[in-house]
């Protein structure tokens, strides 16, 4: 059986919303993120993450790359219990994120965005072409940002998620603006990455598009999640 990369086990998060008042000007609101969330990352399997808007589904996915810091609860990443503090720097390594709606544009290219990220991260600058090759891109590497289809945009944005060549990616609506050609050439490239280990999480819409490549399904409403398995 395959390893459980990483695992969460009775995960709660509420959001603190500023609500001040006269006598009280730090008071703060909390509302639900998400409440008593269970679930195991698999290596080389592919789950989608399905739900209405507000269901929680971005707030899971901060929680798993470590952006928000759960109230309580146990996670687990590669067999090591973490603290519900911020994570320490090994964990971040093994985990690549991309967020919805990443906007490029400007006259700097692609070539140009990974490489400024590899130097701020102190990495080897000839990774560039590598990284590039892996998501379809090298022939794109030196045109403008401005002048890339939204499909070459989602690309890029997997590409800086790639870095560091994590074992887990989690993949906020990819196939946003997606036309059929590239969400084809998308999935396949995300089986590609699962057949060699990697544990892909998606959380998307595009309910047609989930069900031709992910393996199972987490369905989540109101914070919870309240259906998981396979697709059947």
């Amino acid at each position: 059986m395959a390893d459980a990369l990483l695992e969460l086990k009775g995960i709660n998060f509420d959001h603190k919303i500023s609500s001040p008042q006269i006598l009280n000007p730090f008071k703060k609101l909390e509302i639900l993120g998400i409440k008593n969330i269970t679930l195991n990352l698999i290596s080389g399997n592919i789950i989608g993450l399905v739900g209405p808007n507000g269901a929680g589904k971005t707030t899971l996915m901060k929680v798993l790359s470590g952006l928000l810091i759960p109230d309580n609860g146990d996670i687990t990443i590669n067999n090591k219990k973490i603290e519900n503090k911020n994570r320490p720097n090994w964990t971040k390594e093994l985990i690549g994120m991309m967020p919805e709606n990443v906007h490029w544009y400007g006259p700097t290219t692609p070539y140009q965005v990974i490489k400024k990220i590899l130097t701020i991260r102190d990495m080897d600058v000839l990774y560039i072409e590598k990284i590039l090759e892996q998501v379809g891109l090298t022939v794109k590497s030196h045109e403008a940002l401005d002048t890339l289809s939204q499909g070459m945009h989602q690309r890029l944005s997997l590409a800086c998620a790639l870095i560091g060549n994590p074992k887990i990616l989690l993949l906020d609506e990819p196939m946003n603006g997606l036309d059929p050609v590239a969400r084809e050439a998308f999935t396949g490239l995300l089986k590609n990455l699962a057949k060699n280990g990697k544990a892909i999480l998606i959380s998307s819409h595009q309910l047609a598009e989930l069900e031709r490549m992910v393996d199972s399904v987490i369905l989540m409403h109101e914070g919870e999640i309240i259906q998981e398995g396979d697709l059947s």
